[in-house]
Formats: C-alpha cells, sequence, structure tokens
C-alpha cells in the first residue's frame, strides 16, 4: 500500500434534537453518554486512535460548530502524539461545506493525503469498522470513493440508502449504482426486501483532491464561497475559524444531496464496503432503548426511577424520583428543568416537540441549567428579577477568564478546595467557608491552581444577569 498520510475528518455538527431534553444545541448527543463512560464523540476518536499505527495517522481534522468548541477541545486535550486541526462553523451549514472546508485543511498539509469522513453521533458495537475502514483506504490510493453501507434490517425512511451492483464483488466492495435519500414508506418496504440496497452509513473515503474536484464540479458557488472563506480565515488559541461573513453566504446542503446523488455523472469510481456487524445512529428514543441493557419486561431505567406494571419503556432520572404505574411503550425522560413523556410508538413523535418548543421559543431547547465552560461548569440554582444563584466548579489548574461586569455584582462562598482571587491588583486565598465580594465594574478572576476540583457558590445581584455582560481582558481560552 502506498504510504499516504490518512487524515480521519470527524464531522460534529449536528444537533440531535430528536434526544431532546437531553441533547441540546449546545450540548448534543455526540457528546452525550448512552450505557458508557464515554460519549459517541469519544467513541469515534477512540477507533481511529486504535489504528494510527497501522496506518499514516498523524493528524486529525475536525469541523464542528462555534458553540461546541470547548466541548470538543476537552475530548481531544488528552490526545497525545496526534495534531488536531478544530474548524469551527460561525453557522452551521450541513455536511458538505464542513467536509469541504477539511478537505482544503488537509490539502494545506498534504495534498496527496485520504480523508476518512466519518460522523461523531453514530454507534458501533465494536471496533470491526475499522477492519472496513482499513479496505477503504487500501481503493482510496487507487484514486477511488469509497463508502460504507449497512445491512437494511428493517423499513426505515430516516436513512439514506445506496444501491450497489451485486455482481461487480471485487477487493471486498461493490460498485455503487446510485445514492437515495430518505425514500418514502413504499420505497423503503421495497428497499428492505431487495439484497441490492444499504444504509448509508455516512463514512466517506477519498482523497482530499477528489472531494475538491466533485464539490467544484456539481456545486461550484459553494467550493467558492468555501475557499474564500477559509483563505480569510484567522487562527485563535487553537481554532481555526472561516471568514463568518463569506461564510453565511453558503448554502446549506448535505454531502449526499451536493454531490453523492450526482457521483455517476462523474468520472470518479465509486464502490461500497459492505459492513454486516451491528451498527445504529442512535437518532431516536427508540434507538437508545434497543442499544441499551433491558430488564425482564424490556424496560431500561437510569437514575432514581422506581418502576410497577411497566413494559417496553425508557425512563431516565437525572434529579428527581420518577415514579411509573401501568405504564408501556414510554419514553419517560427527567431532567432539571424539563420532562418528557413521548410514546415510543409514535416514531416521528419527537420532530413535533421539537417544532413546537421552537414556535415557543423555549431556551430549554438550547441548554441545560447546567453550561459547559472550558474551565468547568456552572449551575443556576436560583434566579429571580433581583437575583441568581449559581453553582461553580473549577476544575484543577484551571482559571475563569479576568473579567468584569457593568449591570452585577457578585458575593462568593467557597464550599470545597481552595481559590486563588485576583481584584483590585490583589490576590487572596479563600479556603472552604470563607467567602469575599467584588463590585460592579471590578476586574477579577478565579482560579484553581491545585489539584482538586473547587467549589463556589455564587450570588449575584443587580439589574442583568446575562451572559453577555462580561467584558474579558484576558483569558487563557481565546475568548472575547
Amino acid at each position: 500500500m502506498k504510504n499516504n498520510s490518512i487524515f480521519p475528518v470527524l464531522l460534529s455538527g449536528g444537533s440531535g434534537s430528536r434526544l431532546w431534553p437531553l441533547s441540546r444545541s449546545e450540548y448534543p448527543k455526540q457528546f452525550l453518554e448512552f450505557n458508557s463512560q464515554i460519549s459517541l464523540f469519544g467513541q469515534t476518536l477512540s477507533r481511529f486512535m486504535s489504528i494510527k499505527e497501522k496506518f499514516k495517522i498523524e493528524h486529525i481534522i475536525i469541523t464542528t460548530h462555534e458553540d461546541h468548541r470547548f466541548l470538543v477541545l476537552d475530548k481531544v486535550s488528552k490526545l497525545d502524539k496526534i495534531n488536531i486541526s478544530l474548524l469551527l462553523e460561525p453557522e452551521i451549514k450541513n455536511t458538505a461545506a464542513a467536509l469541504t472546508l477539511a478537505a482544503l485543511q488537509a490539502i494545506s498539509i498534504d495534498e496527496e493525503s485520504i480523508l476518512v469522513v466519518t460522523p461523531c453521533d453514530h454507534y458501533f458495537k465494536d471496533l470491526s469498522i475499522n477492519d472496513s475502514i482499513a479496505k477503504g483506504i487500501n481503493e482510496a490510493n487507487n484514486n477511488k470513493l469509497m463508502t460504507i453501507g449497512i445491512n437494511v434490517n428493517e423499513v426505515n425512511t430516516q436513512y439514506g440508502y445506496i444501491k450497489r451492483i451485486l455482481n461487480t464483488k471485487k477487493n471486498d466492495y461493490y460498485d455503487v449504482q446510485r445514492f437515495i435519500e430518505k425514500p418514502n414508506v413504499e420505497l423503503a418496504k421495497k428497499f428492505s426486501i431487495d439484497s441490492s440496497y444499504l444504509w448509508n452509513s455516512g463514512i466517506f473515503i477519498l482523497k482530499s483532491r477528489i472531494w475538491i474536484d466533485l464539490i467544484s464540479q456539481f456545486n461550484f458557488a459553494l467550493y467558492e464561497n468555501v475557499k474564500k472563506s477559509f483563505s480569510k480565515k484567522t487562527l485563535d488559541y487553537k481554532f481555526i475559524r472561516p471568514d463568518p461573513k463569506i461564510y453565511k453566504k453558503i448554502k446549506s446542503i448535505s454531502i449526499d444531496y451536493s454531490v453523492m446523488n450526482h457521483i455517476h455523472k462523474s468520472n470518479i469510481k465509486c464502490g461500497v464496503i459492505e459492513y454486516k456487524k451491528y451498527w445504529s445512529d442512535l437518532g431516536s428514543w427508540n434507538s437508545i432503548l434497543n442499544n441499551s441493557k433491558k430488564d425482564k419486561k424490556s424496560n431500561y431505567m437510569e437514575g432514581d426511577v422506581i418502576s410497577i406494571e411497566t413494559k417496553n419503556s425508557l425512563i431516565i432520572s437525572k434529579n428527581k424520583l420518577v415514579v411509573t404505574n401501568g405504564v408501556n411503550n414510554l419514553a419517560i425522560i427527567e431532567t432539571s428543568d424539563s420532562i418528557l413523556i413521548h410514546n415510543l410508538l409514535n416514531e416521528n413523535g419527537m420532530n413535533e416537540v421539537v417544532k413546537q418548543l421552537k414556535i415557543h421559543k423555549r431556551n430549554e431547547l438550547n441548554s441545560h441549567k447546567k453550561v459547559l465552560r472550558p474551565w468547568g461548569w456552572y449551575d443556576v440554582l436560583q434566579e429571580s428579577d433581583d437575583f441568581k444563584v449559581k453553582r461553580i466548579l473549577i476544575k484543577p489548574f484551571s482559571a475563569t477568564s479576568m473579567q468584569k461586569h457593568s449591570k452585577r455584582a457578585e458575593h462568593w462562598v467557597v464550599v470545597k478546595g481552595k481559590a486563588i482571587v485576583e481584584f483590585r491588583d490583589k490576590k487572596i486565598l479563600l479556603k472552604t467557608n470563607e467567602s469575599t465580594y467584588i463590585k460592579r465594574n471590578q476586574y477579577h478572576r478565579i482560579s484553581n491552581p491545585f489539584n482538586c476540583d473547587l467549589e463556589i457558590i455564587e450570588t449575584q445581584s443587580g439589574t442583568y444577569f446575562g451572559e453577555d455582560d462580561i467584558f474579558r481582558l484576558k483569558d487563557n481560552y481565546g475568548r472575547k
């Protein structure tokens, strides 16, 4: 095999809205942990790290949204001996723009690089998917575009399909006849009994320059705008930011609609490798239940739950006691600010839930009460027009920005650990049960230079408590 550089491309722009209220736009499903101590994003990273010695993988490219940058940074911060490019989309423009960004970044490093493009929110039961990826890499070296298809085992209108030419099998792959995006029920039924059809996994393996040739051929306007935006990129901390004004002009379109549906019109040979083991996109509460360890009554329960005469249900409690009695086929999800009761027999019902949350402009669609920050997290305990109370955790060897607020003052009480507080050009050490007060327009910073977590109760008083009332003077994480 030729010694081309392999660039895994992790597409991490999805919102996972059908898994609300666990998944929010600011904390989407790829960062959630289902039946595991590692998130779907973490699992995707681990799969590539397990083969980086077999192939020449020295660089990983991750495309994500500005709002998720520190979630991603936290996941990759412990990776050793591998370079990471973090491409931040100012707006999510679907996968075609994200892949074009990634291809341009890869070409800037190695013109003959091979991309292994994968979503970050899909579940594979084991590492056998790497065998399929390895076969795809071997073929991509010969200027083919390779994809991985999943065995169809049900009627499903939420997936894309690949029609392969069955009599063309060679070197563990089939020639692709065409791609079909999310068919109607009648077509999905037909595809489910026709062995020539596979589900589209969203994994593509091809040379960077081949993607650039294809996107410029089939969607030149998108290519030009991404290219111009990328050429005016800025480097900020560990992040690569394309120009937001130009990026705004880009049409939102997927890899499949922009290129794969037209691939038969090009001179690029396209092959599909059949993956026969278990895969799920974990895109619904039904799929979460099906991939969970169920009890004798086919229930999965997590948290403080008591079930009585309950069957075929998914019950997750994050804070409160949840008791069910005589229910069947329900998803009951409790978080600190929301409770969902969803009929699992209504497969597409979550689309209407999300629609209504948008119509009513509910912030619960976007964020949890517990908000992650690069230095730790905060949880809003109570708020009114006159005050807000937060519980704040600062991780070891981390610090907030040097900042001030024009519309609020803050009172801090240390409840665990020790804090270094900077204000009025001085530093003080606060121990457990000690406190201090920060006035409006006073620059301040909390640091935790110790090896244990620091927890603080913060009481804000003033006229406005929004997170936009922050003026940063200095920040370790490149925020402004």
